[in-house]
């Protein structure tokens, strides 16, 4: 209890400066910022701009580059020109998490990330999760992202599994800690409309889980003038104990709010549209 106590009073003074009132937290899946993907042609300026208008604190999937991460990071000038950043170690290959966000709004209240274990023999992406606060409220930020693998159905089946097995490898992860709010995030590479059961599991938890992004699309498939929206992978989800304290405002970023067509903001920027909700309102 005393080393509870002692974490509550620390967090809140680190979090003194905090300004109270409207967080949004967003997911973006980056597509291979910093190698790969139509890396020579990014706009990390554009991207920086749509993470600004529309975010405080993003947590972001696909980073293969610090130096992309930090150029990314060193773009963003906000309100006051300060956003701070955050990656894991490597979790799969060579891909890192991230978490961009926003100084005097939220801060990253543990330095080190945790990642849970792999609960497969076969090769799978791990949830990670860093410590946050906004406000006067301290909570994990679990950074998602499930490993595609082709489109087999065995590879579909492993996907499945994979994301009904994250309750599991987050209560090993963090059940046994103080703080046990949770918002976890990412893209899972696989609908709900397509796996109730499997995203059940997800949302039963222990503790329940409750999916804010609805199923509207958040890929983006084609090219040039064909390019449209597809898959609902991306998603956002609360812990249910917060829901009767934290707002559940969920919107879509409007890609063509940012470029003339949804073929130009997948070549220019990335081939997932970020999602936002709006919290501590």
């Amino acid at each position: 209890m005393r080393h509870r106590l002692l974490a509550a009073v620390l967090l809140l003074v680190l979090c003194g400066g905090c300004e109270q009132g409207t967080v949004r937290v967003c997911t973006w899946n980056l597509t291979s910022l910093g190698a790969g993907w139509g890396s020579k042609d990014r706009d990390l300026d554009l991207m920086a701009r749509v993470i600004d208008d529309s975010c405080d604190v993003a947590g972001v999937q696909e980073v293969y580059g610090k130096s992309a991460f930090t150029t990314l990071q060193g773009k963003l000038r906000g309100r006051d020109g300060s956003w701070d950043g955050t990656l894991t170690s490597r979790t799969y290959r060579s891909e890192y998490y991230g978490v961009l966000f926003r100084k005097g709004v939220a801060i990253q209240a543990e330095a080190s990330w945790r990642c849970a274990l792999s609960s497969s023999s076969k090769p799978q992406r791990v949830p990670c999760a860093v410590l946050m606060q906004a406000g006067a409220d301290p909570f994990w930020l679990v950074n998602v992202h499930v490993l595609w693998g082709g489109s087999s159905k065995a590879e579909q089946e492993r996907r499945q599994s994979d994301v009904a097995a994250i309750p599991a490898q987050l209560n090993k992860l963090l059940g046994k800690l103080s703080v046990q709010q949770r918002l976890v995030l990412g893209d899972f590479n696989v609908q709900p409309k397509d796996a109730p059961g499997h995203w059940g599991t997800l949302t039963k938890g222990p503790p329940n889980m409750r999916r804010l992004s609805d199923d509207q699309p958040t890929n983006i498939s084609g090219s040039g003038g064909s390019a449209k929206y597809s898959s609902s992978y991306d998603h956002i989800l609360f812990t249910e104990a917060q829901m009767d304290r934290w707002t559940r405002e969920f919107a879509r970023v409007d890609p063509t709010a940012f470029s003339p067509t949804l073929g130009e903001f997948k070549k220019k920027v990335s081939d997932h549209i970020p999602l936002s909700v709006t919290i501590f309102e």
